[in-house]
């Protein structure tokens, strides 16, 4: 009986995690959201809106119009206005976390970033997304190569490809 209570309990937090897939922090991609969102028609953007809004997304290849670098009573901030490239919706946000501080710091106008974060509001009439809170993952370049697996080219040590062809699996590293 005692061997089985951890599988039970394991089994409850899964069914009752499943009716909120936000408690799992599944992160969504923000690209793809702001290319659904640009060419939906007037009728279903209030429905893409309504669902987005309060959910976390990662977005990529974002460059940086404006900076605006200053300080506060509750600390330093750096605030930028980005375009996401795909769709050429601008998302805004505000960066206060210290390590993104650092990250954000060298980063100048033309520069791309990628970031994560929850999606505060939707305006297609300025064509806008903001983000609040924001986590900058690094810098980025202004659009992925062609032909690609895009996790390699972030993670050295990600598998490029395997060869399960000869019952062994061959695992390909990228060379730094």
């Amino acid at each position: 009986m005692k061997r089985l209570f951890p599988a039970f309990a394991f089994a409850a937090l899964v069914l009752l995690a499943a009716p909120f897939p936000s408690l799992a922090g599944r992160q969504r991609n923000g690209n793809e959201l702001a290319l659904e969102y640009s060419t939906a028609r007037e009728s279903q953007k209030k429905d893409i809106s309504k669902e987005a809004v309060g959910q976390l997304y990662f977005f990529r290849y974002l460059r940086i119009e404006t900076i605006t670098k200053g300080k506060t009573d509750a600390g330093p901030f750096i605030a930028m206005d980005t375009v996401e490239p795909s769709s050429d919706m601008h998302v805004s946000f505000t960066v206060t976390k210290s390590v993104s501080l650092k990250k954000a710091g060298p980063l100048a106008t033309n520069d791309a970033v990628a970031v994560s974060g929850r999606l505060k509001s939707l305006d297609g009439n300025n064509n806008m997304l903001v983000l609040d809170p924001v986590i900058v993952r690094y810098k980025d370049k202004h659009a992925p190569a062609a032909g690609k697996e895009l996790l390699p080219e972030v993670d050295p040590n990600a598998r490029i490809g395997t060869d399960t062809s000869s019952g062994k699996e061959k695992v390909k590293y990228r060379k730094k």
